[in-house]
């Protein structure tokens, strides 16, 4: 809602990071995220910046696809 993360859910694989908010960089990105509805399939790139054992982990996003 304050359009700083966007949070994933994957499915399809079974090596996959759960529970993951994922920090906007830019405009762009919140631009993409807008268009974007629940359940839209998205490709990540980004550097995971924390790891913590109740909230996940935290990942600035580099690009979105």
């Amino acid at each position: 809602s304050d359009g700083k993360y966007i949070s994933l859910s994957p499915t399809g694989s079974m090596f996959s990071i759960t529970n993951a908010q994922c920090y906007l960089k830019n405009d762009e990105h919140k631009t993409k995220v807008m268009s974007m509805s629940k359940g839209d399939t998205v490709t990540l790139t980004g550097q995971i910046k924390s790891v913590g054992e109740l909230l996940g982990y935290q990942i600035d996003i580099h690009e979105i696809k």
